[in-house]
């Protein structure tokens, strides 16, 4: 096919295509299909992608900032002429205005906090009362109002913890995973005696060491298993399994047996704020506790996995293992481990024992 021939077919092509593409002569937009045409009114954008000024011998990614938008290009080459796929815009001012609003969220997160503790005191005050008068409809209510508090200051929580993650406030150190990993299941298991839910985990002997924000870690693990919770049925079982992968990587795997995921929102588990209920087609949550694990468990060099079917949830994290020791001689800079470490950030758990349903 000659030149002029090619030429026109991936034009055709392009001129079917939703995101802007142009065509370029060194420093000179000759065409551009349908979808670019409000870009192309914008002097700024034209500019832009006149800023390729060489023609690329393969394809190449570009990233052009332009009137608070961030566009990410895909140039392809083609003869002496090349075109510009516009494959991303992000909004910056957005972006900026997000930071903004929940940079304020950790003074929101210690109001939530201050006046959840102080809900949760008076619902166990008048559970006694209720109890003594065996009162079952009063305390049903109260389980309502208790679920509705812990709901609160789990969604204010994450916001501020996802604020952080966005600022990329990380802090690493080597820890004992499987040490850390077991402490957290500990005192989890701790507040969840009257719950007929069975939580079980599975941690291998021995000593694996990780460099990772373990405080990060463990609140993205934390809020797994109260995905699992809430999604299982009475009686089910919700299962923490480590394996060390060959002393690479180790594996962290949160099963249950609950309600599942449909397959038209396997897609969407991971996106910000999207969130569903399969049981009762209703908000879940502020849906963020999949996102923020697996953009840790990204910036921790790791990669995270999302299976379910009808009756089994199977979330897989993978992170990259430091070294592993059999000595049980540390040195001081290893952080000492202790069952009750993470009680103050399960705590708040305490109230899903109460629920009628488990």
């Amino acid at each position: 096919m000659e030149e002029k021939e090619t030429k026109y077919a991936i034009k055709q092509y392009y001129n079917g295509l939703k995101t802007p593409v142009f065509l370029c002569i060194e420093k000179d937009i000759v065409w551009y299909n349908v979808a670019a045409d409000e870009l192309i009114k914008d002097v700024n954008f034209r500019n832009c992608v006149m800023q390729i000024s060489d023609s690329p011998n393969e394809e190449e990614v570009h990233f052009v900032t332009c009137d608070g938008f961030q566009y990410k290009f895909l140039v392809r080459p083609c003869e002496e002429d090349f075109f510009v796929e516009v494959i991303e815009i992000k909004n910056l001012k957005t972006v900026v205005c997000a930071y903004d609003l929940i940079g304020g969220v950790e003074s929101m997160e210690n109001t939530v906090r201050k006046s959840s503790h102080q809900i949760f005191q008076s619902i166990a005050s008048l559970s006694d009362i209720f109890e003594k008068l065996d009162n079952q409809n009063a305390l049903e209510h109260l389980d309502n109002i208790s679920d509705g508090a812990y709901g609160i200051l789990r969604a204010a929580n994450l916001y501020y913890e996802y604020n952080l993650l966005l600022k990329n406030k990380i802090n690493l150190e080597v820890v004992d995973i499987f040490s850390e990993v077991e402490a957290l299941c500990s005192s989890v298991k701790s507040i969840m005696g009257k719950s007929k839910t069975l939580f079980l985990w599975s941690i291998p002997e021995g000593k694996l060491f990780c460099n990772v924000d373990m405080h990060k870690l463990s609140f993205a693990l934390f809020h797994l298993i109260c995905n699992s919770y809430y999604f299982s049925f009475s009686k089910n079982e919700i299962h923490v399994i480590m394996d060390n992968l060959n002393d690479e990587y180790v594996q962290i795997q949160v099963i249950d047996k609950g309600c599942g995921v449909s397959a038209e929102n396997l897609d969407r588990v991971f996106e910000p704020f999207y969130s569903y209920n399969p049981l009762t087609g209703d908000i879940a949550g502020c849906g963020l506790g999949l996102t923020y694990a697996n953009d840790l468990v990204n910036k921790l060099g790791g990669t995270l996995s999302f299976n379910s079917s009808e009756r089994k949830t199977v979330v897989s994290i993978m992170i990259p293992v430091q070294f592993a020791s059999n000595s049980t001689d540390l040195s001081s800079d290893i952080v000492e481990y202790g069952v009750g470490k993470y009680d103050p950030m399960v705590s708040t758990m305490a109230t899903l024992g109460n629920g009628s349903k488990h």
